[in-house]
């Protein structure tokens, strides 16, 4: 199962929001707390555009990068992750 979401980022020149669509693909596993720190969700942009326009934009590698690391820490997501009934 996975999840279908959007989140809004700035991209790197710092001046222009996208809406980035995303798919979380697993929620990760949880660490044993002493040598496995676990894993975070897997999660993989899928396209965006500008904010104000709704144009699509091509992201580069490096703002993707930033972008799935960003959604791996963010704590709005785990907790939406948290929320889903059942196995994944």
């Amino acid at each position: 199962m996975s999840w279908d979401r959007t989140q809004y980022f700035m991209r790197d020149d710092e001046e222009t929001e996208v809406e980035v669509s995303f798919a979380i693909h697993s929620p990760g596993e949880p660490g044993n707390g002493w040598d496995d720190p676990g894993s975070g969700p897997e999660v993989e942009v899928t396209g965006a555009v500008a904010a104000n326009t709704g144009h699509p934009v091509q992201l580069t590698a490096a703002e993707v990068e930033r972008i799935e690391q960003a959604l791996c820490e963010d704590p709005d997501l785990c907790d939406f992750l948290d929320e889903q009934p059942g196995d994944y």
